[in-house]
């Protein structure tokens, strides 16, 4: 009878245990939009360093059409890289987060406009949050668009940020600015991200250049020339592959390279650098050299 009734007072108090550790659920959306207000004003003052704040030290984001970016440093990058491709804005709709004790779980739906307000792209996304310091911040962050139309209607093109792209050269054409020109304003805009920590700028610059470009989809470099003063090499992505007078949300592949030839064309020179590119068919061939 003793040993039933010890058994039964163990078991008793591990239920009772268990039971108290399971965190209650509680609806945090109040918290959660406050936080959200904080990305949202950093994100549409162009701050990326702000933004990336936003994210604990070990986030993840899994954005569509790209591998998984992991840490402070890519995640900062790939923001950079969205602000300076003709995102001006985002918007966030919360439609449920319940909290876990520190965790949270987000459900909403975003846009995201160029500049004079024309929306680039809609979707929804799922965030888990975590509090850190009393702070709630994004842990893992993953959306994807609503827009199915345009990967149908330009099946070598399934990529926002070619999307982006247009719209930013769309943007320029709006206020009647060449785009070129218009390439060469992002590209200093973007250049003052570009600081090497060491001295070989040219490798830095590479590295640089394929991580950009690899955002877009199906891209593609081979080396062509290679020594420690130039790298020549040609690259192709999807929008590469229009055929003549085809167009992307209406620009075409001759527009994008002249604009994106005028971006790399004032980063090569901030790190000291010359930068040359023509076409080649379906390929932009380009030259890199040392000054």
């Amino acid at each position: 009878m003793k040993k039933t009734a010890l058994y039964f007072g163990i078991f008793l108090a591990i239920i009772m245990l268990s039971v108290s550790c399971v965190q209650q659920s509680a609806d945090v959306s109040k918290d959660i939009e406050k936080a959200n207000k904080a990305f949202i004003e950093a994100f549409n003052q162009s701050n990326p360093d702000a933004v990336t704040a936003c994210y604990t030290s070990n986030a993840k984001i899994f954005p569509a059409n790209s591998k998984i970016i992991e840490g402070h440093e890519a995640i900062n990058k790939y923001w950079s890289v969205g602000m300076t491709m003709g995102i001006k804005k985002v918007i966030l709709e919360t439609l449920s987060a319940i909290g876990y004790g520190n965790i949270a779980i987000e459900e909403g739906l975003y846009k995201l406009y160029a500049d004079n307000d024309q929306l680039i792209d809609e979707g929804k996304y799922i965030v888990t949050w975590r509090k850190e310091s009393a702070k709630w911040k994004i842990e893992r962050d993953i959306w994807n668009t609503n827009s199915p139309s345009v990967a149908t209607k330009y099946k070598t093109c399934e990529n926002n940020f070619i999307a982006q792209l247009a719209a930013s050269i769309n943007f320029a054409k709006s206020k009647k600015v060449n785009p070129v020109e218009y390439g060469k304003y992002i590209g200093s805009l973007h250049a003052n991200g570009w600081q090497p920590k060491d001295k070989d700028h040219l490798k830095y610059f590479m590295d640089g250049y394929k991580w950009n470009m690899n955002l877009f989809k199906n891209f593609r470099m081979e080396t062509l020339e290679q020594s420690d003063s130039m790298v020549k090499a040609k690259t192709k992505a999807d929008w590469t592959h229009l055929s003549a007078g085809e167009k992307f949300y209406g620009v075409d592949s001759v527009e994008m390279n002249e604009w994106l030839k005028a971006a790399w064309t004032v980063i090569a020179d901030h790190l000291n650098l010359d930068y040359k590119q023509e076409q080649d068919g379906n390929w932009i061939v380009f030259t890199v050299s040392k000054k």
